[in-house]
């Protein structure tokens, strides 16, 4: 896992974690969506999906979902794109995290990094 925030004392205005996730043989990404996000209702107080699409990350096939949910430090909003790089058997998950909710500012930053993402031809093939 990857986490980059802007600063180390509690929750940033914006974070970005990058996980790699291994998928159970025959799982599909959208299972480990669903699961996911059942998970999450379980676990995350107030829980609250605002959206859930299919999209491309990097040419592949992806998931979005949009959540809010409170956390110690109030109303986190997250945004996630998950993706199968083909011939990994992972899932790799980017999840931009805001306190309260995305501004502009962050919704464009966080859209950057999402199509920024190029795999590594190796991985294509």
């Amino acid at each position: 896992m990857n986490i980059f925030t802007l600063h180390d004392d509690g929750p940033s205005e914006f974070s970005l974690v990058i996980s790699r996730v291994p998928l159970h043989e025959g799982q599909t990404l959208a299972d480990y969506t669903a699961l996911q996000v059942q998970e999450m209702q379980k676990k995350m107080p107030a829980f609250s999906l605002v959206a859930q699409s299919q999209t491309q990350v990097a040419a592949e096939q992806a998931e979005f979902l949009e959540f809010v949910w409170r956390g110690e430090a109030g109303i986190m909003h997250q945004r996630q794109f998950s993706f199968v790089p083909p011939g990994r058997g992972l899932v790799v998950l980017i999840t931009g995290t805001c306190k309260n909710r995305f501004s502009p500012e962050w919704e464009q930053a966080f859209q950057s990094v999402i199509d920024s993402i190029k795999l590594q031809e190796s991985v294509r093939t």
